[in-house]
């Protein structure tokens, strides 16, 4: 919205300022590691019981939207914790210890 204000530049300069601040997590080998062995234990935990119907299940038929699941993977790659209301995180830590806070 910054770019969309009547302070243009000075709004640009306070969001550079803050993302300056903030720490960027990119996807690395460890990340997708981790994010395909949870994937795979949550669509065991939640998926159809049957071998052969259970390797057709989708993260959103089982309440689990992919980013996530993303989120949760980079969060455990780098021991962070996760500040979100969305319950996929409740849902994710039936399956695996995940670092996760509601403050709602």
């Amino acid at each position: 919205m910054a770019q969309n204000s009547q302070q243009k530049a000075a709004n640009l300069i306070k969001v550079n300022e803050v993302l300056q601040r903030i720490n960027l997590y990119g996807i690395d080998k460890e990340t997708t590691k981790i994010y395909g062995d949870f994937k795979s234990e949550l669509i065991k935990h939640f998926g159809l019981k049957e071998k052969t119907k259970r390797s057709a299940t989708q993260l959103n038929t089982i309440g689990i939207n992919e980013n996530d699941l993303w989120i949760a993977a980079t969060a455990l790659r780098h021991s962070l914790i996760i500040v979100s209301c969305d319950s996929d995180f409740e849902r994710m830590q039936q399956v695996r210890e995940i670092a996760w806070e509601s403050w709602v």
